[in-house]
């Protein structure tokens, strides 16, 4: 599925495929820049991760799927999107799960690919918004992250959850959750 939208001058369009139906450049794009972000700027452990210059785990699996930003055909922005019974939170923290609707989606792994301008910025956080609101038939969407990411994800994502949980069997964990009225 594309999304064509014209934001600024850019000419920017949005997919969501699954790995299989992604072209292998875009795949390479994605997972360094997973890579650039998780391992060598945050320092994430993650226990799949084998020192190459890709990041993957256990959860890109095949139907997992990804929400892709393009200006043109260049990809720059993804996220990672999972059902509710398939994703992290569930094997992780499943504590959370009693505060998630069983058909909300996890958002995980949003990375920005290529340029870094504040303006092109703007662009692919209004595309992925609109994005979402065009899968509108899940409204519901759910993340964990610690309570910096957290902060840092509603900055950057200009995308404010309803509601941010923390509970006792992860008080270094926020379950983030962006529920429609």
């Amino acid at each position: 599925m594309t999304l064509p939208v014209r934001l600024w001058e850019h000419d920017m369009s949005v997919r969501f495929q699954t790995r299989i139906n992604m072209s292998d450049e875009d795949k390479l794009t994605m997972f360094h820049a997973r890579k650039l972000v998780f391992i060598d700027q945050y320092g994430w452990d993650i226990p799949t991760y084998d020192g190459g210059p890709f990041e993957m785990d256990q959860y890109d699996h095949e139907r997992a799927l990804y929400c892709t930003g393009y200006e043109g055909i260049a990809s720059r922005y993804s996220v990672r999107l999972l059902d509710r019974d398939d994703c992290m939170v569930k094997d992780l923290w499943p504590a959370f799960l009693e505060y998630i609707p069983q058909d909300a989606i996890e958002v995980s792994r949003f990375v920005t690919h290529g340029t870094k301008s504040l303006r092109f910025n703007r662009a692919s956080i209004e595309l992925f918004h609109y994005s979402l609101r065009m899968k509108g038939n899940r409204p519901d969407f759910f993340a964990v992250a610690t309570e910096k990411m957290a902060r840092a994800f509603s900055i950057a994502l200009d995308w404010t959850p309803t509601q941010v949980l923390t509970i006792d069997a992860y008080p270094d964990l926020r379950l983030l959750l962006w529920l429609q009225d």
